[in-house]
């Protein structure tokens, strides 16, 4: 098995608008960019050496570099596709899942939420590449087990699976405006995407 897995869902190109169509690929494209999120904590961790997990300060610095360069490869992936958008790396945030690509035309910026099972899988073993890899697989599944038994009045579990989605919300409305954002959200994505449209105001497609 190699990498994460890619969605399933079955599309109708031919009945897509090219904004449907864009988005279904934003889609793939955000377990993508998990993907080389984790291969290159992999290198950071493994070959260059410079992550140290049991050292928040370095394991800080190691996701703003891993976060970094999975931009600019997906940045390259976009370009060879001939796709005119490109990763808002600096309010992108492997934490929330969230992966925010620009459509470099419009202006428009879409917070792209992958779902479960985003992290990569070594391609001999099938396991989780390394601890990046399977926290993100934890959590996720985490987050769909606490959404299979909520109720109408339960607390919302978002915020407190993921702390930094309010603040990555946050300026991404400061920045693009909520005319200029919207959310495409995937599986295990559908829950942050309801908790953001309801308590910021944020349209979006899941």
């Amino acid at each position: 098995f190699s990498g994460p897995k890619k969605p399933t869902t079955k599309f109708d190109i031919k009945n897509m608008t090219e904004e449907e169509y864009f988005e279904a690929r934003m889609v793939e494209h955000a377990y993508n960019w998990r993907k080389e999120f984790d291969l290159a904590m992999d290198d950071l961790e493994k070959r260059e050496k410079t992550l140290n997990y049991e050292d928040p300060q370095s394991l800080e610095n190691a996701k703003k570099e891993a976060l970094r360069r999975a931009g600019e490869k997906m940045n390259k992936v976009l370009k060879d596709e001939g796709i005119n958008f490109s990763v808002d790396t600096a309010r992108s945030n492997s934490d929330t899942g969230g992966v925010v690509f620009v459509d470099n035309d419009t202006g428009k910026a879409y917070l792209t939420l992958h779902g479960k099972e985003a992290g990569y899988l070594n391609l001999f073993t099938g396991n989780a590449q390394n601890r990046s890899a399977q926290a993100v697989n934890d959590l996720d599944n985490t987050s769909v087990a606490r959404a299979g038994i909520t109720h109408p009045f339960s607390r919302d579990p978002v915020p407190e699976l993921y702390p930094g989605i309010d603040a990555q919300a946050d300026e991404l409305i400061n920045h693009y405006g909520l005319d200029k954002l919207k959310i495409v959200s995937y599986s295990n994505g559908g829950p942050k995407h309801l908790y953001l449209n309801r308590t910021k105001g944020i349209s979006g497609t899941s």
